[in-house]
């Protein structure tokens, strides 16, 4: 549990956009609503940038489902421990995101 609280905090302080748009990476209550007011936007205005931003919401959305049906997919397989493995995936991409984050910005001031 505590491998999973830390994981989920670096994950939600690390990846917090895509190409520059902002979405929330660990549930998928704010990107439903994203894609829902960028949708009606474009609807409405026709603007390219409102297009972008519903095809970067969906884009989001889908993955997130892909991500429960991989984990359910696995769950069958591995049992518990998918959810060990996955946490796990995610801490060591947390920590090299972290370090290229630090690499890029200078660690000079650490």
């Amino acid at each position: 549990m505590i491998l999973i609280s830390f994981v989920s905090a670096i994950q939600w302080e690390s990846f917090d956009k895509i190409n520059g748009l902002p979405y929330t990476n660990l549930f998928t209550t704010g990107n439903l609503k994203g894609m829902a007011s960028s949708l009606y936007d474009f609807r409405k205005t026709k603007e390219t940038a409102a297009k972008i931003r519903f095809l970067h919401f969906s884009r989001v959305i889908i993955a997130f489902i892909l991500g429960c049906l991989m984990t359910l997919f696995w769950l069958s397989f591995v049992h518990v421990n998918i959810f060990v493995a996955i946490a796990g995936a995610f801490f060591l991409l947390a920590l090299f995101r972290s370090y290229w984050i630090l690499r890029k910005n200078d660690w000079s001031h650490f």
